[in-house]
């Protein structure tokens, strides 16, 4: 299928981030166009393809997990919660009740200040041909990444 074309892509987000596949959090019928192969919109999100679903995540804070959160849709991508309720497709109900009853869906870091990018993962491991995760640079460095079933 060839290279993810959100590999690069950056983005600066400060706040408290929420890491998830979007599907958790959209409203049905309003999946947003850009969620289906990357995406971003400034000081909001990056969404990028796994290119398989049913897979778990990891967050790792200086080497250390500190989180996990699953992927279903084929996607997964950094949120600022901030910004979360200013979006058309934002489903709110959606989020508490991932919040409350299904945590291991998700990943909430608190107070991030920096730039988060897309980046290679492995090479030959997924439906793209290769899996891809999110590096951040800032008050603390963090990496989020498929990390298997």
């Amino acid at each position: 299928m060839g290279r993810n074309n959100a590999l690069g892509t950056k983005i600066k987000l400060t706040g408290d981030l929420l890491i998830t596949d979007p599907c958790y959090i959209t409203k049905e019928d309003c999946w947003p166009e850009d969620f289906s192969y990357s995406g971003k919109k400034e000081g909001v999100y990056l969404v990028t393809p796994t290119g398989i679903g049913d897979i778990s995540g990891g967050v790792f804070v200086d080497g250390k997990g500190v989180g996990g959160f699953y992927v279903d849709a084929g996607v997964f991508g950094v949120f600022a919660l901030a910004g979360l309720e200013k979006e058309a497709w934002f489903d709110k109900e959606k989020y508490n009740e991932l919040v409350e009853n299904h945590a291991y869906c998700l990943a909430i870091l608190k107070d991030f200040d920096g730039e988060i990018e897309v980046a290679l993962d492995q090479e030959g491991t997924d439906a793209w041909g290769d899996s891809y995760k999110l590096v951040a640079v800032g008050n603390f460095d963090w990496e989020a990444a498929q990390v298997g079933w």
